[in-house]
């Protein structure tokens, strides 16, 4: 496929690396149609790591109403070798990595550049969110939280954001930065580690990371626990890999827990709690046939949806505790707005009674000073 190019130097390049996902590629890359950014100030390049589903001929078909898509293809290698690749063709001096399955808001863009003008030495960590067009299970609530994109953690430490939050579904570097640093190790084949072992490097040649709520993509990728099973074994390998070449991290990658007792204890337990719940459902199911029982996973939504009442009644109980304590201290405030209203007017009248006491002074040393004083005296003796 010939490479069509935008008239002038792009701002920012747009690194997306995919591998057999045309649909959903299709899709992100319409998106940017609709950026707030002019398209002459952005290029996307596209990573066709191997693809065998028609990947090309799909980017051909946006291509076509979208001259800033480039397109370039590899043999199957992973996502770091892919990012790389892209890298080395990005003409823009600031680097914008994303997945094939992020969906971009339409001020993303902006938004990046809008961080990185100041010139500053930072990486620009953009949020994630899911798509709407999901449905939302217990599951992926979850893994939101503590998993994966952990944007409550996040926001503690916004403007320093820890190394291991480089999310490549959406953050931007310059380019510069990234050349210092080091690119992709390809040794990472999978898409797992890779990206938080490039945030190491780049932390540690002094790039700070900030977060920009505002710079927003949306994950377009439903996930449930047997997929997520996967991609966590695939992580515990990867993270064989980041040990071997950043041996440091030994705390971090959590290795002295492989053969804790109580992390095993944990895991025995919450086994076996899960199947003793799904021998209750199927129970419960058999019991009656001729009616359709609630789904496990639909169990566990509305169990989320009781915990989130009972939170709510906690957090209005406190809302009510905090209206009393304000109330207190808004009567406290008042008492001492008296007190100190008491202490005032009693300081004026001190200050009144020390000017009446220093012009009376005044007035003695006037009087004792005089001709009629001295004859007094002089008459007295």
């Amino acid at each position: 496929m010939p490479n069509k190019t935008v008239p002038d130097k792009p701002l920012i390049s747009v690194i997306i690396p995919t591998y057999n996902r045309k649909d959903i590629l299709q899709k992100a890359l319409d998106a940017y149609k609709d950026q707030s950014l002019p398209p002459d100030q952005f290029e996307i390049i596209v990573i066709d790591d191997g693809s065998t589903d028609g990947t090309k001929e799909a980017v051909e078909k946006v291509r076509n109403t979208q001259l800033n898509i480039r397109y370039f293809h590899q043999p199957h290698g992973g996502p770091a070798k892919a990012r790389n690749l892209g890298i080395k063709q990005a003409e823009g001096s600031i680097i914008f990595f994303t997945g094939d399955d992020c969906i971009s808001d339409k001020h993303l863009l902006q938004e990046h550049l809008r961080f990185h003008k100041k010139g500053e030495a930072i990486a620009v960590l953009g949020h994630i969110d899911w798509h709407p067009d999901l449905e939302i299970t217990p599951f992926m609530r979850y893994i939101t939280i503590d998993t994966q994109f952990s944007y409550p953690k996040i926001k503690e430490t916004s403007y320093n954001v820890p190394f291991k939050y480089f999310y490549t579904s959406n953050i931007s570097v310059p380019k510069k930065y990234l050349e210092l640093a080091g690119i992709f190790d390809a040794d990472f084949t999978e898409a797992v580690w890779e990206d938080v072992e490039l945030g190491y490097r780049i932390w540690r040649s002094g790039v700070r990371i900030v977060y920009n709520p505002r710079a927003i993509a949306y994950h377009h990728h439903q996930v449930d626990i047997q997929d997520y099973i996967q991609r966590q074994i695939r992580a515990g390998k990867a993270a064989a890999i980041l040990y071997r070449k950043h041996p440091e991290l030994i705390d971090f990658l959590r290795l002295p827990k492989v053969t804790s007792p109580e992390v095993r204890f944990r895991f025995y337990q919450a086994l076996l709690d899960y199947y003793y719940f799904v021998g209750l459902q199927e129970a419960l199911q058999s019991e009656k046939k001729d009616q359709l029982l609630i789904p496990f996973e639909d169990r566990l939504k509305n169990w989320s949806d009781i915990e989130k009442d009972l939170l709510m009644k906690n957090v209005q109980t406190l809302e009510k505790l905090i209206a009393i304590k304000n109330q207190e201290i808004h009567t406290r405030d008042g008492e001492i707005a008296k007190r100190d209203k008491i202490i005032e007017e009693l300081h004026n009248k001190n200050q009144e009674k020390y000017y009446r006491i220093v012009e009376l002074e005044k007035l003695e040393v006037r009087v004792k000073s005089s001709l009629l004083y001295r004859i007094y005296k002089l008459f007295r003796r």
